[in-house]
């Protein structure tokens, strides 16, 4: 089973490492980066499981960072912010952004794995419900479309014994002596009934290749 991924955006270089240990020792592949333009260009060619961010950077804040990771279309990865107590922290702001959850400094190493594991175990969690609806669909709009087919193929039998009759009809009263009109409307006749037998013959083809 591969190792969750977590990126974590810290410009402190004593805390980024002792978080990284942390995470590491608890089972978690970390990439660490101390600049928010650093962990924008990591997550352009990686997709990260989770994001730990610190709210004040030094080129960027916190939140312009997540306004930028979720524009690249990771809307489904939780984000994290790290603050200290002494932050001007705008709690709307990051949530209107797609920030999951705050976690204060200085934070011990119980509640920052919980808390990671716990937003993971929660995203992977809403996925599978996702997929398992997405798959529900899937199932129900196979099961009407065989439906459907099966609907169009009884039904072009059910057109095309009649038809039968009439063409052994037409063919049986051919075969008798008419008079000059009749023998043209019969000329007639005959070829529609031919063309509209091999309409149904194609339909049914189609049909029966569809079933497979």
């Amino acid at each position: 089973m591969n190792n969750k991924l977590i990126l974590l955006i810290e410009d402190e270089v004593v805390l980024a490492n002792n978080y990284r240990q942390i995470l590491e020792y608890s089972g978690f592949d970390v990439f660490v980066v101390h600049a928010a333009e650093d962990g924008l260009n990591f997550c352009k060619n990686v997709k990260p499981d989770l994001v730990l961010c610190d709210i004040m950077l030094g080129d960027m804040d916190g939140y312009g960072f997540l306004a930028q990771f979720k524009a690249m279309g990771h809307h489904d990865v939780p984000f994290l912010f790290l603050t200290a107590m002494s932050d001007n922290i705008n709690l709307r702001k990051g949530m209107l952004l797609g920030a999951d959850d705050y976690l204060t400094k200085p934070i011990s190493a119980k509640d920052l794995v919980d808390s990671i594991n716990s937003r993971i175990q929660r995203n992977s969690q809403l996925s599978k419900n996702l997929s398992d609806k997405l798959q529900y669909y899937v199932n129900a709009i196979a099961l009407k479309d065989d439906s459907l087919r099966k609907v169009a193929f009884n039904e072009s039998h059910k057109i095309r014994g009649p038809l039968t009759t009439i063409m052994a009809i037409v063919t049986l009263i051919d075969s008798s002596p008419l008079d000059e009109e009749s023998t043209l409307l019969f000329q007639k006749l005959m070829p529609l009934c031919n063309q509209l037998d091999a309409v149904i013959h194609e339909s049914v083809q189609y049909i029966e290749a569809a079933n497979l």
